[in-house]
Formats: C-alpha cells, structure tokens, sequence
C-alpha cells in the first residue's frame, strides 16, 4: 500500500472503524417484605441508548470516536469528516468498515 502512495507523497495510515449500541434496560425488579404481604416497587422500564462511532488506528492507539444519539445516513456521513480533521494534510486514510 505504501508503495502506491509513495509516488504521490504522503505517508499512508490504517483506520478500522465500528459502532456500537451502549445503554440500560430494565430488569425485575425484587423487595424485601413480610411473608404474606404483596408489596409494590417502581421498575424501570424504558430504554436508554447510546451509539458509539470509533476509529482505532492499531499501529499507533490513536483514536477518533463519537457519541450519538441515533444511527442514521447523517450521523455516518459526519463521522469520516471526523477523522479527516484528525490526519495531517499530507496523510492518506485507508478507513476498513464493517
């Protein structure tokens, strides 16, 4: 790869870039109460999430990462631009999705 970049200057780097959904749900919920009785306890029940967009550089550890509240078209489209304000002028991107 750096042997095709070469002739164009620059230095190459590899990026390998994934998202993730983070977040909580509810779970049963269990009180401690006399035997017999039938006491009641607030439950959470709705769901919270958070989506993480990461590039990892291995060679290095250098990072690019990015907390959003949904996935979508626009989301993904931000997220390189991202990464290309993180690289020097004269460094090529090779960026591996899955």
């Amino acid at each position: 790869m750096s042997d095709a970049i070469a002739p164009h200057g620059g230095k190459a780097r590899v990026f390998f870039m994934d998202e993730a959904r983070c977040g909580r749900q509810g779970t049963l919920t269990r009180v401690w109460a006399r035997t017999g009785s039938r006491p009641t306890a607030v439950k959470q029940s709705r769901y919270e999430w958070v989506y993480l967009y990461a590039d990892v550089e291995p060679a290095t550890g250098e990072s690019v990462a990015l907390l959003a509240p949904n996935v979508n078209t626009g989301t993904l489209n931000v997220f390189p631009g991202m990464l290309a304000d993180a690289v020097k002028p004269d460094e090529h991107v090779v960026l591996v999705m899955d």
